[in-house]
């Protein structure tokens, strides 16, 4: 799934593998991760430690091409 269009954009998609009791689950196995894009890097930075406190995966990416890079 993907929200956004430039900077502020997320793509959530499934890990599957073992983790820790309640970590954010989309079904038993599979983790949620999460792909942000966003130029801010204050922001990036307080976005990445609130959701990783909460239990996601989450990538950041400043640019385009980072993002078509982690994405794959």
């Amino acid at each position: 799934m993907h929200l956004g269009g430039t900077a502020g954009s997320i793509s959530v998609g499934p890990l599957h593998g073992n983790y820790p009791k309640g970590a954010p689950l989309v079904s038993d196995s599979t983790l949620i991760r999460i792909l942000y894009m966003e130029d801010d890097p204050g922001l990036a930075h307080l976005l990445q430690k609130t959701l990783q406190r909460r239990g996601f995966v989450i990538d950041i990416a400043s640019n385009g091409t980072d993002t078509f890079h982690l994405s794959q």
